[in-house]
């Protein structure tokens, strides 16, 4: 792998825009599931960090092979789609938000190279933050996501059904077969009604969203799909609700009032736009999460079922009512 890394590097150097200075440090790739990071130095007068990045799929599972399959739309369009983020941030002039700085993408390697934001994920920064102050994240988090989707111009367009016809024809029985019937039935009133659609994170979780030492906030890895825009916030909503150990405890693994606030503190900042669809996005990701929890090999432990069933049942149904 070491020609590969010298290729890189001796790339990224030559991308750099001037002022950055010269590359005094270059470390080991870590490998992700679908990419390869490098972390990078540069000296003079004002040092830098970058993080490199490097895509990796199923037909190029090796540095040398995603290598000469030489540049990819995909990840240039990325690059274009931090660029657009960092400049909607900037524009957006909120002090407590902030996006990962893109310098360059480099296309003899397909890479990507951005500056470091020193931060740390959301979830481990909850460990240690105040219920009020944790809040205050929140919303800032849900004017990020505002911001984001602005930079898609979302479009009105008529809501489909169909897919929902396809969750209920799935034959299950008890209360939840009930609540997947009853957003089927929501699905089918909301037939041809307008809602949003744009380009989505696609990946908006506790993990993607990260918080500065100043508190600002950034998000990392958007996947850029569309879709329903409600669906991003829904995603995040569902995690902090109904995440695994708030299911075990029937939501008293974190006060229910506490994961209550911070849920209001992203609507907050992402305020409702479309009469009832983030309810309705809501409530669909609810009833996925439980088809998951029953499910054997994916699901929690059984003794767990009951009050993971009890906490579901009731999501499910307090967000059919905001329909």
């Amino acid at each position: 792998m070491k020609p590969a890394q010298d290729r890189i590097r001796t790339a990224v150097a030559a991308s750099l825009p001037p002022g950055y200075g010269a590359i005094t440090r270059w470390s080991r790739p870590r490998q992700g599931d679908w990419s390869w990071m490098f972390e990078a130095e540069t000296g003079g007068a004002a040092p830098a960090t970058f993080v490199v990045k490097v895509p990796r799929w199923e037909e190029a599972p090796d540095l040398g092979a995603a290598l000469n399959a030489g540049p990819q739309q995909d990840t240039e369009e990325e690059y274009r789609a931090l660029e657009s983020i960092a400049a909607a941030v900037a524009a957006a002039g909120d002090p407590g938000l902030t996006a990962v700085v893109p310098v360059a993408y480099v296309r003899e390697v397909n890479a990507v190279v951005t500056e470091r934001l020193r931060a740390v994920p959301l979830h481990e920064r909850l460990r240690r933050t105040r219920a009020a102050d944790a809040a205050a994240l929140f919303r800032r988090v849900g004017r990020w996501l505002r911001v984001f989707h602005a930079t898609s111009d979302p479009q009105l367009i008529p809501f489909e059904a169909e897919e929902f016809e396809q969750l209920a024809d799935a034959g299950r029985r008890g209360a939840l077969g009930d609540a997947i019937a009853a957003v089927a039935a929501a699905a089918r009133v909301r037939s041809g009604r307008p809602v949003s659609v744009g380009v989505l994170h696609g990946d908006f979780s506790l993990r993607n969203v990260l918080v500065t030492i100043d508190d600002r906030v950034a998000v990392i890895d958007p996947n850029r799909y569309r879709g329903r825009i409600a669906g991003d916030a829904s995603h995040l909503l569902t995690e902090v609700r109904l995440g695994r150990r708030q299911l075990i405890t029937s939501g008293a693994f974190r006060a229910r009032s506490r994961v209550e606030q911070w849920a209001a503190a992203i609507i907050d900042g992402y305020p409702e736009i479309d009469g009832g669809a983030l309810a309705f996005e809501r409530a669909v990701a609810a009833v996925k999460r439980w088809v998951e929890v029953e499910e054997p090999t994916k699901g929690i432990a059984r003794l767990a079922l009951l009050p993971a069933r009890r906490l579901l049942k009731s999501e499910v149904g307090a967000l059919l009512r905001q329909i």
